[in-house]
């Protein structure tokens, strides 16, 4: 799922780049929303579970 919604979000941005006139704007509009769905799916709770990996890893040496 992960890297479908990978390949959409990156040729979404292939087609807005290409685009022109009218069709630029409406390819930026999906664009922007296949890197916003991206981000919410994929990259926020990545990072979260990162940062608390990390700060377990820093309470666990503290109390060593």
């Amino acid at each position: 799922m992960r890297a479908q919604l990978l390949r959409d979000m990156l040729a979404a941005i292939e087609e807005h780049r290409h685009a022109t006139g009218a069709d630029r704007d409406y390819w930026r509009g999906i664009a922007l929303d296949q890197i916003r769905e991206f981000r919410r799916r994929y990259l926020i709770p990545e990072r979260a579970a990162f940062e608390a990996a990390v700060e377990r890893n820093r309470q666990h040496r503290r109390a060593a």
